[in-house]
């Protein structure tokens, strides 16, 4: 679901709902959704990944 991927770093509106998210994304809201999807993609860098996948690893 799209939800669980975009969790924090964005927005899930319906299509009747998308004119005033789209405002908002480019208004007032924009400066609150760049900081919210920076800290939502630094959950998922390779390093994060690799060392996640090493512990997983050390633990077999």
């Amino acid at each position: 679901m799209h939800r669980d991927v975009i969790a924090d770093g964005g927005a899930v509106v319906q299509a009747a709902e998308l004119e005033d998210a789209l405002v908002d994304a480019l208004g007032a809201g924009g400066r609150r959704l760049r900081v919210l999807a920076s800290d939502r993609a630094r959950a998922f860098s390779w390093p994060s990944s690799a060392e996640r996948l090493w512990a997983l690893h050390a633990e077999l």
